[in-house]
């Protein structure tokens, strides 16, 4: 059936997803169903994420949320010497990597507060409940606009909150629009990108003896921290 407005072909009837019989039935593959002998008892990790996109922290009480019933451990940033991500090129200054766990403040919606290990992943899940995040409200840079103004600075030390530049062209840009009947001046702005738009939201490693760490399965870049759990495993 066609569209007589648009001229364009269309149907009454949505495209079908293919992947949703094998991903309903048996064909998924999900952290809870692996088998593999690593996770054998393995503890579960809940990440306490921030829900402001600036903020100073105050503090984060975790009492409570620590005494809850099958909870191994909470942990934040004061509680762990974990440092930053390594940098996700190597031409890009360090500074600008962000913490494992946020310190002194959030700088994105989602940055890691603290993490709750417990038995089960229902027990972590209510003890993250319990963990109270008290965070002062700063100014956001949401656009590339603002952040090309370096005011406020996302991350002070870094003096710029430019990451990097690249030039791409050829000639002398500055003339040779001199001699143009008609010169068009555009700002083009297009969403986000990533080469990996999909990535795990959950992972499972298992730690050796030797103080290896197995993926089960590993993210998107094949990484996965150490548990710290005492040889055991981590879903996260």
């Amino acid at each position: 059936m066609g569209d007589a407005a648009s001229g364009r072909a269309s149907s009454r009837h949505a495209e079908l997803r293919r992947e949703d019989h094998r991903l309903l039935t048996a064909g998924g593959s999900y952290v809870a169903d692996l088998t593999d002998g690593l996770l054998t008892g393995a503890y579960v990790m809940h990440i306490v994420r921030s829900q402001q996109a600036r903020a100073r922290i105050r503090a984060i009480d975790a009492d409570v949320a620590r005494e809850m019933p099958g909870v191994v451990g909470v942990f934040t940033a004061t509680d762990l010497d974990v440092g930053p991500m390594p940098p996700v090129l190597p031409r890009f200054d360090p500074v600008f990597s962000p913490p494992l766990l946020a310190s002194g403040e959030v700088r994105y919606v989602g940055e890691a507060l603290a993490v709750v290990v417990a038995r089960t992943a229902a027990a972590a899940a209510d003890a993250a409940e319990h963990v109270v995040v008290e965070l002062e409200a700063a100014v956001a840079v949401v656009d590339v606009a603002h952040a090309l103004r370096s005011d406020p600075l996302v991350i002070a030390a870094a003096g710029t909150n430019v990451v990097g530049e690249a030039l791409v062209g050829q000639g002398d840009v500055a003339t040779m629009f001199d001699d143009c009947e008609l010169v068009v001046r555009v700002d083009a702005v297009h969403p986000r990108v990533a080469a990996c738009p999909l990535e795990a939201d959950q992972t499972a490693s298992a730690s050796h003896s030797a103080g290896h760490c197995s993926p089960r399965p590993s993210d998107s870049r094949g990484r996965c921290a150490p548990s710290g759990c005492s040889g055991a495993a981590a879903a996260v």
